[in-house]
């Protein structure tokens, strides 16, 4: 693949944030989730309930429009804020996939400081907000210096577990209002049994990389598709993610990654101790196209790694843009629009609001936000 050198060096300035700044109100972490796949939400809520710091919002961009009354049940249960859940808004591009125009839906919705791409299927540590929030504000001789951390994106280390077979309940696989595909909800890590009673899952791909044991934040290359953190000037800046990228079914980290370190950002990699937990979902069918199959994976045909590799590189020859065009979709409209609105209303009161940005029924669209049209 294309591999990008890190271009800030020590003490060098990167070029300044466009357009609007995060706002600094209730939330100091928007959690953006993405998922068109029945299950997975259990690990995200039940992990995300546990967390020590309680200051941020959730953002849920989920095709399966079906599940939301529950989704947003289960949140209020769990005590948990949810912003927004919606399905993605509808695409302006001819390409056969969608991921990066979901997340991009969710990015016009995120109010705070901070904005943490998780996957589905994931289990993140309690400690997760706490320390993302001590890497951009806190103190500490594993930190960067405190005027480069505004260019600073975070990628976590990972453990992939399998689930055991006697816990999955093969009978929500399909089912498209279903929160869990186990036989309850995922209370617990996988490595602390899952809540299921019992020892540690079994590891499927064992925690990684290689030195993913240091105890520290640390400058590093790695990148891995689970969760990722980013100050929102640095979406802002680079208009989120790709959506030419739609032509295929991955990358969508990596291709902010890359951009931001083009335009003079730094990555680190978290330390082991709030490393993040898969869900070993990619043996649940078998091998092929059947439907089945391709909910809960990808082909390697149709993967969009080589494409985003001739991208990265027409980039860097300035052929090609630094800040994507995605259709005529802009975060400074969204951004702009949002601290109006909270400008008129207070920081406050709009962060209450429980509506959602896109909403799918059997037979229609609907927009639910007056800033938020499609271009």
């Amino acid at each position: 693949g294309a591999s990008v050198p890190n271009s800030m060096a020590p003490g060098a300035a990167p070029v300044p944030l466009l357009g609007v700044q995060a706002d600094t109100g209730r939330f100091r972490v928007s959690v953006l989730v993405g998922t068109k796949r029945p299950g997975g939400l259990d690990a995200i809520l039940h992990s995300l309930s546990q967390q020590t710091r309680k200051d941020f919002e959730i953002i849920l961009v989920d095709e399966l429009w079906e599940r939301e009354r529950e989704t947003r049940e289960q949140a209020a249960a769990l005590g948990l804020h949810v912003t927004s859940v919606s399905v993605s808004k509808p695409k302006a591009s001819p390409q056969a996939f969608g991921f990066q125009n979901a997340w991009n839906t969710g990015l016009a919705a995120v109010s705070a400081a901070y904005v943490a791409i998780i996957n589905d299927y994931t289990w993140v540590p309690p400690r997760l907000i706490e320390e993302v929030v001590r890497f951009y504000e806190g103190e500490g001789p594993d930190l960067p210096p405190r005027e480069h951390r505004p260019w600073c994106i975070l990628g976590f280390p990972v453990a992939q577990y399998g689930v055991p077979e006697e816990v999955l309940d093969r009978g929500q696989l399909m089912n498209r209002s279903a929160l869990s595909v186990f036989r309850r909800h995922l209370t617990a890590a996988p490595s602390a049994g899952g809540g299921f009673g019992g020892g540690p899952w079994e590891v499927t791909d064992p925690l990684g990389p290689r030195d993913s044991f240091w105890e520290v934040f640390k400058p590093h290359w790695f990148w891995d598709g689970q969760a990722m953190i980013a100050p929102r000037g640095i979406f802002e800046a680079l208009n989120g993610f790709d959506e030419v990228l739609d032509y295929g079914n991955d990358c969508h980290m990596q291709n902010i990654r890359d951009r931001a370190v083009l335009l003079g950002a730094q990555t680190w990699l978290a330390p082991a101790a709030i490393a993040v937990e898969e869900i070993d979902h990619h043996n649940w069918f078998p091998q092929g196209e059947s439907r089945e199959f391709l909910m809960f994976n990808r082909l390697i045909k149709d993967t969009n790694l080589e494409l985003w590799d001739r991208l990265v590189c027409r980039i860097r020859e300035g052929k090609y843009p630094l800040r994507a065009v995605n259709y005529g979709f802009d975060l400074r409209d969204h951004y702009a629009a949002r601290a109006a609105r909270d400008d008129g209303e207070g920081a406050a009161g709009a962060a209450e609001g429980t509506g959602c940005l896109w909403s799918a029924s059997p037979d229609n669209w609907r927009c639910h936000l007056p800033d938020y049209v499609p271009a």
